[in-house]
């Protein structure tokens, strides 16, 4: 279902949109020059703005994302299956400048992860004059910690995934890392 642009929004999601290839299992690579296959692919889309715009809809809140694509068939991809989860899409802005952003994720047979990221048009939109905000995502050679931990208790949301709260928070496993991400004292 397409919301019309001039229905009134709840939330306006801004941020990146990936176009996600998810393949497993991938135990091992292959060296330079080498083939070597796998069992099982899909295709999702992701990011930030976009996992937030369809949990939202889902949930029946009138959300919007706004972010940037390429032209290309990775973004009318991600067009689409968000105009399949009831997102409206005015927000999308297209470029010919770059590619849609593309992750791939290798799945281990044990379901480990590896990804290779691209950044693509995302990185447009990171060009677009904006009002202060703090857009972030995981970088495991960033400390984490030391760069938001002065911030947090300023959010009005932050929904870290768990590797994210544990690296922000120093602590291991939801509840303990939750509750310092908060402030509160964990015992």
């Amino acid at each position: 279902m397409v919301r019309s642009t001039t229905d009134s929004l709840d939330v306006l999601c801004v941020g990146i949109a990936v176009a996600d290839v998810m393949a497993k299992p991938i135990d091992e690579l292959p060296a330079w020059d080498h083939l070597a296959t796998f069992d099982h692919i899909e295709h999702h889309i992701g990011g930030c703005a976009v996992n937030t715009g369809v949990d939202l809809a889902r949930l029946g809140v009138k959300a919007a994302v706004s972010a940037c694509l390429g032209r290309d068939g990775a973004g009318q991809f991600v067009r689409r299956r968000l105009e399949e989860e009831g997102v409206d899409v005015s927000g999308l802005v297209e470029t010919n400048k770059a590619s849609s952003s593309y992750t791939f994720v290798m799945i281990g047979s044990d379901g480990r992860r590896r990804y290779l990221h691209h950044v693509g048009a995302n990185r447009a939109r990171a060009r677009l004059p904006r009002r202060p905000s703090m857009d972030t995502a995981f970088n495991p050679n960033v400390d984490c910690r030391a760069l938001l931990q002065p911030c947090l208790p300023y959010l009005d949301i932050f929904i870290p995934s768990i590797e994210e709260a544990n690296a922000v928070t120093g602590r291991l496993g939801r509840a303990q890392g939750f509750r310092a991400a908060s402030g509160d004292d964990v015992a």
